[in-house]
Protein backbone atom coordinates (compact mmCIF):
# COMPACT_ATOMS: atom_id res chain seq x y z
CA UNK A 1 0.00 0.00 0.00
CA UNK A 2 1.40 3.52 -1.00
CA UNK A 3 1.63 6.15 1.70
CA UNK A 4 -1.02 8.31 -0.23
CA UNK A 5 -4.00 8.17 0.53
CA UNK A 6 -5.42 8.45 -3.15
CA UNK A 7 -3.62 5.92 -4.45
CA UNK A 8 -5.22 3.72 -2.04
CA UNK A 9 -8.38 4.33 -3.42
CA UNK A 10 -10.31 1.08 -5.70
CA UNK A 11 -9.68 2.00 -9.03
CA UNK A 12 -11.47 0.22 -11.88
CA UNK A 13 -10.48 -0.16 -15.90
CA UNK A 14 -13.11 2.33 -17.47
CA UNK A 15 -16.06 4.10 -16.43
CA UNK A 16 -19.46 3.45 -14.80
CA UNK A 17 -22.79 3.40 -16.59
CA UNK A 18 -24.24 6.53 -17.83
CA UNK A 19 -27.23 7.42 -19.87
CA UNK A 20 -25.22 7.30 -23.46
CA UNK A 21 -27.68 5.60 -26.13
CA UNK A 22 -25.35 4.45 -28.27
CA UNK A 23 -22.90 2.38 -26.42
CA UNK A 24 -26.06 0.79 -24.21
CA UNK A 25 -27.33 0.04 -27.48
CA UNK A 26 -24.32 -1.06 -29.02
CA UNK A 27 -24.03 -3.60 -25.62
CA UNK A 28 -27.56 -5.22 -26.18
CA UNK A 29 -26.15 -6.40 -29.42
CA UNK A 30 -23.28 -7.30 -28.21
CA UNK A 31 -24.84 -9.07 -25.11
CA UNK A 32 -26.66 -11.47 -27.46
CA UNK A 33 -23.03 -12.13 -29.17
CA UNK A 34 -20.97 -11.04 -32.07
CA UNK A 35 -19.19 -12.70 -34.50
CA UNK A 36 -15.69 -13.00 -35.44
CA UNK A 37 -14.71 -9.62 -37.95
CA UNK A 38 -12.12 -10.83 -40.23
CA UNK A 39 -9.42 -9.31 -42.29
CA UNK A 40 -8.72 -10.65 -46.35
CA UNK A 41 -5.17 -11.04 -46.27
CA UNK A 42 -4.19 -11.18 -42.62
CA UNK A 43 -3.49 -14.78 -41.83
CA UNK A 44 -0.55 -16.60 -40.27
CA UNK A 45 0.69 -19.97 -39.56
CA UNK A 46 3.17 -19.07 -37.01
CA UNK A 47 1.90 -19.84 -33.04
CA UNK A 48 -0.59 -17.53 -31.69
CA UNK A 49 0.44 -13.75 -30.76
CA UNK A 50 -1.34 -10.77 -29.94
CA UNK A 51 0.66 -8.97 -32.33
CA UNK A 52 -0.45 -11.69 -35.20
CA UNK A 53 -3.96 -11.10 -33.74
CA UNK A 54 -4.78 -7.72 -33.81
CA UNK A 55 -3.66 -7.30 -37.44
CA UNK A 56 -6.08 -9.77 -38.10
CA UNK A 57 -9.02 -8.09 -36.70
CA UNK A 58 -8.37 -4.38 -37.41
CA UNK A 59 -9.73 -3.65 -40.74
CA UNK A 60 -7.68 -2.21 -43.56
CA UNK A 61 -9.09 0.17 -46.03
CA UNK A 62 -8.26 3.71 -47.02
CA UNK A 63 -6.75 5.76 -44.91
CA UNK A 64 -5.18 2.50 -42.02
CA UNK A 65 -1.94 2.72 -43.35
CA UNK A 66 -0.81 0.29 -40.22
CA UNK A 67 2.63 -0.36 -39.04
CA UNK A 68 3.44 -2.02 -35.81
CA UNK A 69 5.55 -0.17 -33.12
CA UNK A 70 6.72 -1.24 -29.96
CA UNK A 71 6.10 -4.91 -29.94
CA UNK A 72 8.42 -7.42 -28.05
CA UNK A 73 9.43 -9.52 -31.48
CA UNK A 74 10.32 -12.75 -29.17
CA UNK A 75 7.25 -12.41 -26.64
CA UNK A 76 4.26 -13.34 -28.43
CA UNK A 77 2.09 -12.63 -25.58
CA UNK A 78 3.82 -8.31 -25.84
CA UNK A 79 1.62 -5.82 -25.86
CA UNK A 80 0.82 -4.64 -29.61
CA UNK A 81 0.57 -1.11 -31.18
CA UNK A 82 -0.55 -0.29 -34.51
CA UNK A 83 0.06 3.49 -35.62
CA UNK A 84 -2.35 5.43 -37.91
CA UNK A 85 -1.48 7.07 -40.79
CA UNK A 86 -1.58 10.92 -40.35
CA UNK A 87 -2.37 10.33 -36.73
CA UNK A 88 -4.04 7.69 -33.77
CA UNK A 89 -3.44 4.35 -32.38
CA UNK A 90 -4.27 0.95 -32.00
CA UNK A 91 -2.97 -1.11 -29.27
CA UNK A 92 -3.96 -4.30 -27.58
CA UNK A 93 -3.20 -6.77 -24.66
CA UNK A 94 -3.91 -9.85 -23.05
CA UNK A 95 -3.68 -10.97 -19.40
CA UNK A 96 -4.82 -13.18 -16.58
CA UNK A 97 -6.42 -11.75 -13.41
CA UNK A 98 -6.39 -13.52 -10.33
CA UNK A 99 -9.61 -15.99 -8.96
CA UNK A 100 -12.06 -14.69 -8.17
CA UNK A 101 -11.92 -12.10 -10.55
CA UNK A 102 -11.47 -8.61 -8.59
CA UNK A 103 -14.38 -6.66 -9.31
CA UNK A 104 -12.80 -3.44 -9.49
CA UNK A 105 -10.60 -4.46 -12.40
CA UNK A 106 -13.71 -5.57 -14.43
CA UNK A 107 -15.43 -2.07 -13.96
CA UNK A 108 -16.10 0.60 -15.10
CA UNK A 109 -13.56 3.39 -13.78
CA UNK A 110 -14.93 5.25 -10.83
CA UNK A 111 -17.09 8.19 -10.93
CA UNK A 112 -14.91 10.09 -8.31
CA UNK A 113 -11.39 10.01 -10.37
CA UNK A 114 -12.37 9.57 -14.04
CA UNK A 115 -15.11 12.25 -14.30
CA UNK A 116 -14.96 13.06 -18.24
CA UNK A 117 -15.37 9.59 -18.84
CA UNK A 118 -18.60 7.69 -20.57
CA UNK A 119 -18.74 3.98 -20.15
CA UNK A 120 -20.91 0.63 -20.18
CA UNK A 121 -20.58 -2.17 -18.59
CA UNK A 122 -22.37 -5.26 -20.19
CA UNK A 123 -22.35 -9.14 -18.87
CA UNK A 124 -22.13 -10.91 -22.16
CA UNK A 125 -24.19 -14.82 -22.30
CA UNK A 126 -20.97 -16.37 -22.12
CA UNK A 127 -20.62 -15.15 -18.64
CA UNK A 128 -17.79 -12.36 -19.51
CA UNK A 129 -18.15 -9.10 -18.90
CA UNK A 130 -17.43 -6.07 -21.64
CA UNK A 131 -16.67 -2.62 -20.75
CA UNK A 132 -16.97 -0.16 -23.47
CA UNK A 133 -15.17 3.37 -22.43
CA UNK A 134 -14.27 6.79 -23.88
CA UNK A 135 -11.88 8.63 -22.05
CA UNK A 136 -9.75 11.91 -23.17
CA UNK A 137 -6.50 10.57 -23.98
CA UNK A 138 -5.19 12.60 -21.64
CA UNK A 139 -7.58 13.44 -18.26
CA UNK A 140 -5.27 16.61 -17.83
CA UNK A 141 -6.87 17.94 -21.27
CA UNK A 142 -9.80 16.92 -21.50
CA UNK A 143 -10.21 18.74 -25.49
CA UNK A 144 -7.02 17.13 -26.85
CA UNK A 145 -7.90 14.05 -27.88
CA UNK A 146 -9.72 10.46 -27.03
CA UNK A 147 -9.15 7.52 -25.80
CA UNK A 148 -11.66 4.48 -26.71
CA UNK A 149 -11.21 1.65 -25.14
CA UNK A 150 -12.62 -2.15 -24.96
CA UNK A 151 -11.99 -4.77 -22.00
CA UNK A 152 -13.64 -8.03 -22.28
CA UNK A 153 -12.80 -10.63 -18.44
CA UNK A 154 -13.79 -13.76 -18.56
CA UNK A 155 -14.74 -15.92 -15.88
CA UNK A 156 -11.77 -17.77 -16.07
CA UNK A 157 -9.88 -14.38 -15.23
CA UNK A 158 -8.37 -14.09 -19.03
CA UNK A 159 -8.95 -10.26 -20.27
CA UNK A 160 -8.27 -8.55 -23.15
CA UNK A 161 -7.83 -4.75 -23.58
CA UNK A 162 -8.58 -3.04 -26.88
CA UNK A 163 -7.96 0.84 -27.17
CA UNK A 164 -7.71 3.20 -30.07
CA UNK A 165 -6.09 6.60 -29.56
CA UNK A 166 -7.17 9.50 -31.64
CA UNK A 167 -3.53 11.41 -31.39
CA UNK A 168 -0.02 9.82 -32.74
CA UNK A 169 1.33 9.47 -29.12
CA UNK A 170 -1.97 7.93 -27.29
CA UNK A 171 -1.50 11.25 -24.89
CA UNK A 172 -3.28 14.79 -25.79
CA UNK A 173 -0.72 16.10 -28.12
CA UNK A 174 -0.30 16.94 -31.77
CA UNK A 175 -1.29 15.65 -35.08
CA UNK A 176 -4.77 14.46 -33.61
CA UNK A 177 -7.52 13.07 -35.44
CA UNK A 178 -11.55 14.29 -34.94
CA UNK A 179 -11.78 10.78 -33.26
CA UNK A 180 -10.11 6.84 -32.95
CA UNK A 181 -9.64 5.54 -36.19
CA UNK A 182 -11.43 2.63 -35.03
CA UNK A 183 -15.11 3.04 -33.91
CA UNK A 184 -16.70 1.55 -30.12
CA UNK A 185 -18.54 -1.12 -32.26
CA UNK A 186 -14.87 -2.27 -33.88
CA UNK A 187 -13.16 -2.51 -30.30
CA UNK A 188 -16.33 -4.33 -28.95
CA UNK A 189 -16.36 -6.96 -31.68
CA UNK A 190 -12.25 -7.17 -31.60
CA UNK A 191 -12.43 -7.57 -27.88
CA UNK A 192 -15.44 -10.31 -27.95
CA UNK A 193 -13.45 -12.40 -31.08
CA UNK A 194 -13.02 -15.55 -30.66
CA UNK A 195 -9.11 -15.46 -31.97
CA UNK A 196 -8.29 -14.74 -28.96
CA UNK A 197 -9.12 -17.77 -27.34
CA UNK A 198 -5.21 -19.60 -28.21
CA UNK A 199 -3.76 -16.56 -27.05
CA UNK A 200 -5.23 -16.17 -24.17
CA UNK A 201 -4.34 -20.38 -23.61
CA UNK A 202 -0.89 -19.38 -23.56
CA UNK A 203 -0.80 -17.06 -20.68
CA UNK A 204 0.01 -18.18 -17.55
CA UNK A 205 -2.13 -18.04 -14.15
CA UNK A 206 -0.71 -15.32 -12.22
CA UNK A 207 1.58 -16.26 -9.64
CA UNK A 208 1.34 -17.53 -5.64
CA UNK A 209 0.92 -14.72 -3.22
CA UNK A 210 -0.73 -12.47 -6.87
CA UNK A 211 -3.86 -12.47 -4.26
CA UNK A 212 -3.97 -11.83 -0.91
CA UNK A 213 -3.40 -14.54 1.91
CA UNK A 214 -5.88 -13.11 4.51
CA UNK A 215 -9.50 -13.05 3.83
CA UNK A 216 -10.70 -9.40 4.83
CA UNK A 217 -14.24 -7.91 4.76
CA UNK A 218 -14.57 -5.11 2.99
CA UNK A 219 -17.58 -2.92 3.17
CA UNK A 220 -19.48 -2.14 0.20
CA UNK A 221 -19.63 1.31 -1.12
CA UNK A 222 -23.51 2.07 -0.28
CA UNK A 223 -22.59 0.76 3.39
CA UNK A 224 -19.60 3.28 3.34
CA UNK A 225 -21.34 6.63 1.58
CA UNK A 226 -24.65 5.74 4.12
CA UNK A 227 -22.15 6.62 7.16
CA UNK A 228 -20.91 9.54 5.87
CA UNK A 229 -24.23 10.72 5.06
CA UNK A 230 -25.52 9.74 8.48
CA UNK A 231 -22.59 12.40 9.55
CA UNK A 232 -22.98 15.71 7.06
CA UNK A 233 -25.13 18.37 9.43
CA UNK A 234 -28.38 19.15 8.40
CA UNK A 235 -29.56 22.14 5.40
CA UNK A 236 -26.27 20.20 3.53
CA UNK A 237 -26.99 18.76 0.15
CA UNK A 238 -25.57 15.34 -0.84
CA UNK A 239 -25.58 13.15 -3.98
CA UNK A 240 -23.12 11.62 -6.73
CA UNK A 241 -22.94 8.69 -4.44
CA UNK A 242 -20.70 5.46 -5.86
CA UNK A 243 -17.42 3.48 -5.12
CA UNK A 244 -16.51 0.15 -5.20
CA UNK A 245 -15.39 -2.46 -2.05
CA UNK A 246 -13.53 -0.78 0.61
CA UNK A 247 -14.04 2.68 -0.85
CA UNK A 248 -16.90 5.20 -1.08
CA UNK A 249 -17.96 8.77 -2.12
CA UNK A 250 -20.44 11.12 -2.18
CA UNK A 251 -20.49 14.76 -2.87
CA UNK A 252 -21.48 17.40 -0.09
CA UNK A 253 -22.91 20.87 -0.79
CA UNK A 254 -23.30 23.87 1.38
CA UNK A 255 -24.73 25.90 -1.53
CA UNK A 256 -21.29 26.93 -2.67
CA UNK A 257 -20.10 23.85 -4.81
CA UNK A 258 -20.11 20.58 -4.64
CA UNK A 259 -17.49 18.79 -2.39
CA UNK A 260 -16.08 15.19 -2.81
CA UNK A 261 -15.89 13.17 0.49
CA UNK A 262 -14.11 9.59 -0.46
CA UNK A 263 -13.36 7.55 2.69
CA UNK A 264 -11.17 4.43 2.15
CA UNK A 265 -12.02 1.62 4.73
CA UNK A 266 -9.12 -1.04 5.24
CA UNK A 267 -8.14 -3.55 7.39
CA UNK A 268 -4.63 -4.13 8.17
CA UNK A 269 -2.30 -6.40 10.40
CA UNK A 270 -2.04 -4.61 13.90
CA UNK A 271 1.62 -3.20 13.96
CA UNK A 272 2.36 -3.80 10.16
CA UNK A 273 5.46 -2.42 8.79
CA UNK A 274 4.26 -0.73 5.67
CA UNK A 275 1.85 1.08 8.17
CA UNK A 276 3.88 2.05 10.98
CA UNK A 277 6.31 3.95 8.17
CA UNK A 278 3.43 5.36 7.33
CA UNK A 279 1.80 6.83 10.35
CA UNK A 280 5.56 7.73 11.60
CA UNK A 281 5.15 10.73 14.07
CA UNK A 282 1.24 10.75 13.25
CA UNK A 283 -0.60 11.97 16.17
CA UNK A 284 -1.93 9.60 18.84
CA UNK A 285 -5.32 9.42 20.50
CA UNK A 286 -5.84 8.32 24.02
CA UNK A 287 -6.96 4.80 22.60
CA UNK A 288 -3.90 4.51 20.63
CA UNK A 289 -4.99 5.37 16.78
CA UNK A 290 -2.81 7.63 15.29
CA UNK A 291 -4.03 10.28 13.15
CA UNK A 292 -2.61 12.34 10.33
CA UNK A 293 -3.88 15.47 8.79
CA UNK A 294 -3.27 17.11 5.46
CA UNK A 295 -3.58 19.80 3.12
CA UNK A 296 -2.38 19.55 0.13
CA UNK A 297 -3.01 19.62 -3.77
CA UNK A 298 -3.95 16.39 -4.85
CA UNK A 299 -1.70 14.20 -6.75
CA UNK A 300 -4.53 14.15 -9.33
CA UNK A 301 -6.37 17.16 -8.78
CA UNK A 302 -6.86 20.19 -11.20
CA UNK A 303 -6.07 23.63 -11.37
CA UNK A 304 -6.69 25.43 -7.63
CA UNK A 305 -7.89 21.97 -6.64
CA UNK A 306 -7.39 21.27 -2.68
CA UNK A 307 -7.38 18.39 -1.00
CA UNK A 308 -8.13 18.03 2.74
CA UNK A 309 -7.55 14.40 4.72
CA UNK A 310 -8.06 12.25 7.80
CA UNK A 311 -6.32 9.33 7.89
CA UNK A 312 -6.35 7.14 11.20
CA UNK A 313 -4.85 3.85 12.18
CA UNK A 314 -6.34 2.02 14.93
CA UNK A 315 -4.31 -0.48 16.88
CA UNK A 316 -6.06 -3.87 15.84
CA UNK A 317 -5.06 -2.64 12.74
CA UNK A 318 -8.58 -0.63 10.94
CA UNK A 319 -7.45 2.20 8.90
CA UNK A 320 -10.03 4.80 7.91
CA UNK A 321 -8.86 8.02 5.50
CA UNK A 322 -11.13 10.79 4.79
CA UNK A 323 -10.69 12.36 1.80
CA UNK A 324 -12.53 16.27 0.93
CA UNK A 325 -11.93 18.24 -2.21
CA UNK A 326 -12.94 21.64 -3.27
CA UNK A 327 -14.43 20.46 -6.78
CA UNK A 328 -16.91 17.17 -7.24
CA UNK A 329 -13.91 15.06 -8.56
CA UNK A 330 -10.33 14.37 -9.01
CA UNK A 331 -8.75 15.97 -12.30
CA UNK A 332 -11.20 18.98 -12.28
CA UNK A 333 -10.39 22.43 -11.28
CA UNK A 334 -11.16 23.46 -7.68
CA UNK A 335 -14.32 25.44 -7.49
CA UNK A 336 -13.90 27.24 -3.96
CA UNK A 337 -11.20 27.94 -1.30
CA UNK A 338 -12.80 26.14 1.53
CA UNK A 339 -14.15 23.06 2.11
CA UNK A 340 -17.62 22.06 2.54
CA UNK A 341 -17.55 20.17 5.40
CA UNK A 342 -14.59 21.15 8.38
CA UNK A 343 -11.56 19.03 8.53
CA UNK A 344 -12.73 18.37 12.22
CA UNK A 345 -15.75 17.11 10.92
CA UNK A 346 -13.81 14.79 8.55
CA UNK A 347 -11.85 13.55 11.78
CA UNK A 348 -14.80 12.70 13.36
CA UNK A 349 -16.07 10.68 10.21
CA UNK A 350 -13.09 8.90 10.35
CA UNK A 351 -12.60 8.39 14.45
CA UNK A 352 -16.26 7.30 14.21
CA UNK A 353 -17.35 3.81 15.84
CA UNK A 354 -19.56 2.73 13.10
CA UNK A 355 -16.55 1.53 10.78
CA UNK A 356 -15.93 -1.82 13.07
CA UNK A 357 -19.74 -1.83 14.00
CA UNK A 358 -20.13 -2.19 10.14
CA UNK A 359 -17.23 -4.49 9.34
CA UNK A 360 -18.58 -7.08 12.05
CA UNK A 361 -21.81 -6.92 10.83
CA UNK A 362 -20.82 -7.77 7.52
CA UNK A 363 -18.83 -10.71 8.59
CA UNK A 364 -21.75 -12.06 10.24
CA UNK A 365 -23.89 -12.33 6.62
CA UNK A 366 -20.84 -13.48 4.75
CA UNK A 367 -20.51 -17.62 4.09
Amino acid sequence: MSASVERDHPSSLPRRASAYTALAALCVVLAGGCGSPSAPGFSHDGPPSVAHTLRALVPRGEGFDVRDSGAVVNDPLAPVLLTYRGAGQVSASVGRLPLPVPPRLSQCPDTSEHPYSRCVLTRLGNGATLVLDKSPADEAHPDAGQRWTAVRTGRDGGQVVVSASSTSDGGGSSPRRPAPPLSDRQLAEIAVSDRWEPVLAAVPSPPPGSSPTRSFQYLPAATITEIVRGAVPGGLRTGDEGGAAGYGHLTVDDGRGRCLVAVTVQEWEPGDKAMEEIFRGAVREADGTRVRLAREHPRKGGEGALAWSVDIWRPDGLRVAVTELNTHAYRLPGVRRDPALPVDRLKEIALSGAWRAALSAEATVQP
